[in-house]
């Protein structure tokens, strides 16, 4: 679920502490493992499940807003629909306390850990990761998600060795047709297509091309 980016040091928002967040019912929060733009991620423990999870709750500034409550539910509606081995799954959603989170399963190392200690990669791990991320973006195009931001920070490794998509932060669904403001540019941008960084109607080659 997480990118594994933090935000520049001066816009960090307020985290608040694990103990005010934590819901005997739903969620027990553990600690925190990074924060982004639209919400913080924990690792967190849900009393049905055994093993820890990433639980990306939306900063208490942006649950005021419409718009950002509706861009979360989007978020959701959008990973909670896929189910495939290489997308991160998805175990829990909803509004708690006034906040609304999205708990999936942990996976931290990411593509990006790992071309920054091991570079250029071999060839054949190349084609290994390759093969998987066009796997699981098939998958979600062929169910009319377009993820819009795949970058190494996104790709994460399971136990297994296998690789996963996560973060749907920025992804259209076909479930949501009216979800973009017309011209808006959402993505990173040393990975979008020629047609995202302007602004464009995009399609399933835009996550090809990143």
């Amino acid at each position: 679920i997480w990118t594994g980016e933090r935000l520049p040091h001066g816009q960090e928002h307020a985290v608040p502490k694990a103990s005010e967040l934590s819901d005997a019912d739903i969620f027990e929060v553990e600690r925190e493992l990074a924060q982004g733009k639209h919400g913080t991620v924990f690792l967190a423990h849900l009393p049905e499940i055994d093993d820890p999870v990433a639980l990306k709750i939306l900063h208490q500034e942006l649950s005021h807003s419409l718009k950002e409550r509706q861009r979360f539910r989007r978020e959701i509606r959008a990973h909670a629909a896929l189910e495939h081995p290489n997308i991160v799954r998805v175990l829990k959603y909803g509004r708690r306390k006034g906040r609304y989170f999205l708990a999936t399963e942990l996976l931290e190392g990411s593509l990006h850990d790992v071309v920054e200690s091991i570079s250029p990669l071999p060839t054949a791990v190349v084609t290994f990761i390759l093969e998987d991320i066009l796997k699981g973006v098939q998958y979600a195009h062929l169910r009319g998600v377009i993820h819009r931001e795949i970058k190494p920070s996104n790709l994460l490794f399971a136990e297994d060795g296998s690789v996963k998509i996560g973060d749907f932060g920025f992804a259209k669904s076909s479930l949501d047709p009216n979800e973009s403001t017309p011209g808006a540019v959402l993505g990173s941008t040393a990975y979008m297509s020629p047609e995202q960084a302007q602004g464009e109607h995009l399609g399933p080659r835009s996550d090809l091309f990143a």
